[in-house]
């Protein structure tokens, strides 16, 4: 198993390597073998909150490919005016994920005190996961205090990425073409450590929190 990648949008050409994430209301989930994926409604589909097949969606979810829910969460640079909707949506996919005991990948745009809010009075049992984090060093610290893992792409703050313990990181590629392997070595050399360490790490706490291992 060489799970590195923990959050895409962009299938892997190498089995097992990539959770590329489904958008539930603009994709066809079609799983492939030898491919892991997430599925989610993003807060960015708030509008279509109508079209959104719950019962579809929990199925979907089940899926023994599906590793993750999300990513789903909070965006304060859309839809503002529909603020409630986007926590009613983001809510509802925290039971699912409750329900199948998997972990949920978190869109967080200038939201974490209603996220972590949510996230306090939701009484989790699942780890939850904010992916792409990109804020500074003191918020990392509060974000770790709350109980969320921090998953880092192709941009960050480097203090940032240094405050955060090595069982608590994961790393990503979003929507960005890079290949993940760019994001490990890079995130190396800010680190100081060599990539078969990190990678050896990461790859631990991706075995605990998406395999239960």
């Amino acid at each position: 198993m060489e799970l590195l990648d923990i959050h895409s949008h962009h299938a892997s050409e190498n089995p097992f390597r990539t959770i590329r994430n489904i958008r539930f209301l603009k994709e066809e989930f079609s799983p492939e073998p030898g491919q892991y994926y997430s599925i989610g409604v993003h807060p960015w589909e708030v509008g279509l909150e109508e079209q959104i097949d719950w019962d579809l969606f929990e199925k979907l979810s089940g899926h023994p490919q599906v590793l993750a829910i999300g990513e789903c969460g909070i965006d304060r640079h859309v839809h503002v005016e529909l603020l409630q909707a986007q926590e009613r949506i983001f809510l509802r996919q925290l039971a699912v994920a409750e329900k199948q005991g998997k972990p949920v990948l978190i869109h967080n745009v200038k939201s974490t005190g209603m996220i972590e809010t949510i996230k306090k009075q939701f009484v989790s049992t699942i780890p939850w996961i904010q992916h792409g984090f990109r804020g500074k060093p003191e918020l990392a610290l509060e974000m770790l205090r709350s109980g969320f893992y921090l998953s880092f792409g192709v941009r960050y703050n480097e203090e940032s990425l240094r405050a955060v313990p090595l069982d608590r990181m994961f790393l990503e590629t979003d929507d960005s073409e890079t290949d993940i392997r760019e994001v490990y070595e890079k995130a190396a050399r800010t680190l100081g450590i060599s990539v078969e360490k990190l990678t050896g790490r990461v790859q631990r706490t991706i075995k605990k929190v998406f395999f239960n291992e």
